[in-house]
């Protein structure tokens, strides 16, 4: 299994013009078994709530350093489609948004580790936590009329609000592969930053067991020939990052006579000639 993915056609990224009361931004989920992430900028903001499609994202971790703030959210297994980004700050404010869809990524542990930062230079850096089975993402934002943004070694850059001409806050976000303990880092032109940055780790590899048993005994006239159906018994899916167990049933073969002094379970099988088995 590969380290998580972001689907770089398909992530957003938007601001408010001035201080608002909410922001908006249509956003397009592509594949709705992985997960919706959304880091946010904004100055001197108390409290943000996100929502996707009018349904509520869960907050990951905040920062805020002086006048900035920065505050992850997700949601897990979104719905296909495309549907609202809302943001909805406690007073209006200036805000800046990224949004990415995952695909790869544990849904049961959506992240390991959050870590955030502010300053008022040119070297934004945070660090955090992580693996070479993760993936780690940030978010820088600034407060500037003028920048421009250019991340650190190894990483990929995803977009930029550089050089905007306006006194707004700006975004720009990048993605690396996660290390025992990675650094993301930014250079830009100084003034205030905050960053932060979370570790999204793989899905756990499935493990699968096939099982086929034999016909013992066969009931009914004529015997059944040709395809015989398959039946999946039963489907275990464990919670957290461990493997999932899929059970299921074959018949391999038709024996004639039947076998005696068997037990029989009840599980039928159907010949395309409308014979029945009962396997044990």
């Amino acid at each position: 299994m590969s380290i998580p993915v972001v689907d770089g056609a398909s992530l957003s990224y938007h601001r408010t013009v001035g201080s608002q009361t909410t922001l908006v931004k249509a956003h397009t989920v592509v594949l709705g078994t992985g997960g919706l992430y959304v880091g946010v900028a904004s100055w001197v903001t108390p409290t943000i709530t996100a929502t996707y499609g009018g349904v509520p994202m869960i907050e990951i971790g905040t920062t805020q350093f002086v006048w900035m703030r920065v505050t992850w959210f997700r949601l897990m297994s979104p719905t296909v489609g495309t549907a609202n980004i809302v943001l909805t700050p406690s007073s209006s404010t200036y805000m800046a948004l990224g949004a990415f869809n995952v695909s790869g990524n544990d849904i049961t542990t959506p992240t390991t580790a959050y870590a955030g930062a502010g300053g008022n230079n040119s070297t934004p850096t945070v660090s955090l936590t992580s693996s070479a089975t993760e993936l780690v993402l940030d978010l820088h934002g600034s407060w500037t009329a003028s920048r421009v943004n250019t991340p650190g070694a190894g990483q990929t850059k995803l977009y930029g609000e550089d050089t905007p001409g306006d006194t707004d806050v700006h975004s720009a976000a990048s993605i690396e592969d996660g290390s025992a303990t990675t650094t993301m880092s930014w250079n830009s032109d100084p003034n205030d930053w905050i960053l932060g940055a979370i570790s999204i780790p793989q899905a756990a590899d499935a493990a699968y067991l096939r099982v086929s048993q034999e016909v013992v005994e066969t009931v009914g006239l004529p015997s059944p020939t040709g395809r015989i159906s398959q039946v999946v018994l039963e489907t275990i899916t464990t919670t957290g990052p461990s493997a999932s167990l899929r059970v299921s049933q074959t018949v391999v073969e038709v024996i004639t006579p039947a076998p005696v002094g068997v037990t029989l379970r009840a599980l039928v099988w159907m010949g395309d000639n409308g014979g029945t088995v009962w396997i044990e």
